[in-house]
């Protein structure tokens, strides 16, 4: 049983380190999205389009760059922490640095928080924390409804059912 749950796990934290790259690299091409307003925004300031008639003020400049310029870098550093929560469950390591990264992608909606939850559902069973603490897990399944034992059929038996 012990071994089910053991590939159940795993196969489990490789969909996750899988969907957390993926995440991350849609989080790089939205974090580009706002280099249009900061460029902008750049150009409101140095005066690119004061030769019009009624020029916008140089604050309406400032204020493009700061908040596109926000809007990147929160974008990016997500992805920078979902690369390393998916680089550490695949290594199966930094177990309560996973877990705080997947509380923050929470906050992202809607494929953050669903990724997010999906990954503290996975983290919070015992049998994962075991796997990635490195600690030892009990012999013992009688306590995991998710186990259950199926009985040992032999293929002479298979065969005469059928």
């Amino acid at each position: 049983m012990i071994r089910i749950r053991r590939n159940r796990d795993r196969e489990h934290l490789r969909l996750l380190v899988m969907f957390h790259y993926i995440l991350a690299a849609l989080d790089v091409v939205t974090g580009c999205s706002p280099i249009f307003h900061v460029a902008m925004g750049i150009a409101i300031v140095t005066g690119a389009f004061d030769a019009g008639p009624n020029p916008p003020p140089p604050m309406m400049g400032w204020l493009f760059t700061i908040i596109g310029s926000t809007v990147a870098i929160v974008f990016w550093t997500m992805a920078i922490l979902q690369v390393l929560a998916a680089r550490w469950l695949a290594n199966r390591t930094h177990y309560h640095l996973c877990f705080a990264i997947a509380c923050i992608e929470c906050v992202k909606l809607p494929q953050g928080t669903l990724l997010g939850v999906f990954t503290i559902l996975v983290l919070l069973r015992p049998s994962v924390k075991a796997l990635m603490t490195g600690a030892p897990w009990p012999d013992s399944d009688a306590d995991d409804p998710d186990n259950v034992d199926l009985p040992h059929v032999e293929s002479d038996d298979i065969r005469e059912t059928i």
